[in-house]
């Protein structure tokens, strides 16, 4: 009987699509589709379900500034379009929402905990597959809770943002436990990571 650990559903590849920036053939899991909407107004389809022919950019701010910059949409969609500036924000405030939405759901599903003694009791565990540190917090904390290689770190975010998260006040260290909704939260943290600037988790 093959009793090998399924791989997590955030490293099972995905169909692949090129970037409209770089012609890079990416998984679909690393780009962000757009679509064009009223008016010709380019938006963007962060949940990937919006009717019409999508145009795919790398997830980052980078590419998606050049795109605009450059009118590659217009060019994709063979047709002038309009892409302003504010794509930009309201790209990274969707990306943002979905996190958000995510890591509710990771905690109502009982896989997104708080606080340093939990987390080091999970750790201890092995349950935890993904750790979330406030950016302030301090590096003696985070060295006491020491991780494996498995397991995947981020210091995006601020204390604020992961109290937000969480429902709760001072989230320092937010650790993601084994499960669905666990992993459905990476997979949109990596790409809200990865559009903001720091290496997804």
């Amino acid at each position: 009987m093959d009793t090998q650990t399924p791989q997590p559903t955030w490293q099972r590849p995905s169909p692949e699509r090129s970037c409209i920036v770089s012609g890079e053939l990416c998984d679909k899991s690393q780009l962000l589709r757009f679509v064009v909407g009223p008016d010709k107004q380019v938006v963007p389809d962060v949940a990937g379900k919006l009717p019409g022919r999508g145009m795919w950019v790398r997830c980052s701010s980078a590419h998606l500034e050049q795109a605009i910059a450059k009118k590659l949409f217009s060019r994709a969609a063979k047709c002038q379009l309009n892409a302003s500036p504010e794509l930009l924000p309201l790209t990274e405030e969707l990306l943002y929402q979905r996190v958000m939405h995510a890591i509710g759901m990771a905690r109502k599903a009982g896989v997104a905990i708080q606080g340093f003694d939990k987390v080091s009791s999970a750790l201890a565990k092995g349950q935890v597959i993904a750790l979330l540190h406030a950016a302030d917090a301090a590096d003696d904390g985070i060295r006491k809770l020491k991780c494996n290689d498995n397991i995947l770190i981020s210091r995006l975010l601020s204390r604020d943002d992961l109290s937000q998260f969480m429902g709760s006040e001072n989230a320092v260290h937010v650790a993601i436990l084994q499960g669905g909704a666990g992993e459905n939260f990476i997979k949109e943290y990596r790409r809200f990571a990865g559009f903001v600037g720091e290496s997804p988790i």
